[in-house]
């Protein structure tokens, strides 16, 4: 996946050999529009975390998505207390042909962060 950075203020990405983070501090009743665009084909994982100060306060994880050359993925963020839904063009034909909508978002404790 090929990761595009729209000038966000407060934002930040980074990559780690395969892996990349990207971030951005929500401000109050907004969204964030994630969008990907597929470079090869393949699957891969998407995993979000929602964190208040450094403490990660709930997570979601969509596992094994399948991806093409030129797939676009777009997802509409506002916070993970209500499940998110992954929108997905395959084909890059400016058609949704699939949407995946992830279970409700796993809350954080520091008992469970510290495993």
């Amino acid at each position: 996946m090929k990761a595009y950075e729209a000038q966000l203020p407060n934002s930040y990405y980074w990559e780690y050999g395969e892996v990349k983070y990207a971030g951005s501090e929500a401000l109050e009743n907004s969204t964030t529009t994630v969008k990907l665009i597929g470079t090869d084909f393949g699957t891969f994982t998407f995993n979000i975390n929602e964190t208040l100060g450094d403490e990660i306060i709930a997570t979601t994880t969509f596992t094994d998505i399948p991806v093409a050359l030129g797939s676009v993925l777009t997802m509409e963020i506002q916070t993970l207390t209500t499940p998110v839904s992954l929108q997905m063009d395959v084909d890059a034909n400016g058609i949704v042909e699939i949407i995946t909508k992830n279970s409700v978002p796993t809350p954080h404790s520091p008992a469970s962060s510290a495993r």
